[in-house]
């Protein structure tokens, strides 16, 4: 039964929603006529819970577009703005209605007298399809109720039926949603040229020039890619060709991308799928000093931790393998924002260099100034 509220309420609702969605500025919302049922929107309740309205008449705008509309519940008759109204798939004779005789069981019986309408049928049973075969096809949030977001701004975040919603997901619009400066410059760009790559230009000079200046010196060199992923792809196969070792060093629960390499260096992703380890990757104990091996009272749990990742290091040179790199968030996100324990990454920094190794730091999630203090999260380390 609660899977059912749960369908009917974001499936079979939503979809009623657009016989009068709103275009533009402009609402032409005649698709609700006199004598319809409608629920009525109430933002103090859940939908399944909200009142149902039989229409009584229509207020037009002085734009010629219906605005709102009377009313008539079991309490009576009311206005309401036509935007807070969704019809339902059944009519009543308006006509029946009349004002002398408003009690429930008179009203229930005569809105037993319907009239289907197809559309919203029809285009729930899509809906409800389409959910059912595409459901193992892409992994949605809140599975069991989804939303469908149709627009942004800043912080929030409005589903398709006007809803608003304080975004505490989101890490990759880390100045908001459609941010006028961001917009006004992407809408600029993409007027003027959408890609150079191969050529020379002055916005990627730009670019890159005042992406350096806020690395330490010795980082000196961009490499422009188009995503995270790709981005960590490439940070190994470089670490790679530079040491001459194959063998990449990971903390246990990261996720650094979906490329197939970076796929196989993120735990969180083959632990969830089932998958099993490659031999070439090594895992290092998440440093988590709440729930993890080494407490918040250890004596040093940061130093106890790069212990751990020197023994797996050495654990590799005795199976004649050999660590090109040491692939790590500056602080685990996707494993649930966890800050590492004081000396954990300078230590394991240091034992990963001792054994030839380069260490890659990934700031997807953490970069571009998102943890406060620094442009970069490994500055604060």
């Amino acid at each position: 039964m609660e899977h059912f509220w749960n369908r009917w309420k974001s499936e079979y609702i939503t979809t009623l929603r657009e016989f009068h969605r709103q275009t533009g500025n402009n609402c032409n919302l005649q698709t609700i006529q006199v004598g319809d049922v409608v629920q009525v929107q109430d933002d103090k309740l859940p939908k399944n819970r909200w009142n149902i309205a039989v229409v009584d008449k229509l207020i037009t705008g002085n734009d010629g577009f219906t605005r709102a509309a009377i009313i008539r519940t079991r309490a009576g008759r009311t206005s309401r703005p036509i935007v807070k109204l969704y019809p339902l798939e059944i009519q009543t004779n308006i006509n029946n209605l009349d004002d002398k005789n408003d009690d429930t069981s008179n009203s229930t019986e005569r809105l037993t007298r319907v009239l289907p309408k197809r559309e919203a049928s029809v285009g729930a049973r899509e809906n409800i399809k389409k959910w059912t075969t595409q459901k193992r096809a892409c992994k949605l949030h809140f599975e069991s109720a989804p939303l469908k977001i149709v627009q942004a701004s800043r912080q929030y975040m409005y589903d398709d039926t006007g809803n608003e919603y304080l975004d505490c997901i989101g890490n990759i619009s880390h100045v908001g949603h459609c941010h006028p400066h961001v917009t006004r410059a992407g809408q600029d760009q993409l007027g003027t040229l959408v890609a150079s790559t191969g050529y020379l230009n002055e916005k990627s000079v730009e670019y890159a020039k005042r992406m350096i200046e806020t690395l330490p010196e010795k980082l000196c060199v961009c490499f422009m890619v188009n995503s995270g992923s790709e981005a960590n792809d490439l940070a190994v196969r470089l670490c790679r060709s530079y040491t001459g070792h194959h063998d990449v060093m990971v903390i246990d629960h990261a996720f650094h991308g979906n490329v197939s390499v970076i796929a196989d260096l993120s735990p969180f992703k083959w632990q969830k799928l089932g998958l099993e380890k490659k031999d070439w990757v090594h895992v290092v104990p998440f440093p988590d000093t709440y729930r993890g091996k080494y407490r918040e009272d250890s004596v040093n749990p940061g130093l106890l931790y790069a212990n751990e990742a020197r023994n797996i290091i050495q654990s590799a040179h005795e199976k004649k393998r050999k660590i090109a790199a040491f692939l790590c968030e500056p602080m685990m996100v996707t494993a649930g924002v966890v800050e590492y324990p004081p000396h954990f990454l300078s230590q394991t920094f240091r034992a990963v260099h001792e054994a030839g190794g380069l260490c890659i730091i990934d700031e997807v999630n953490t970069g571009l100034g998102r943890t406060g203090d620094h442009f970069w999260a490994f500055q604060s380390q």
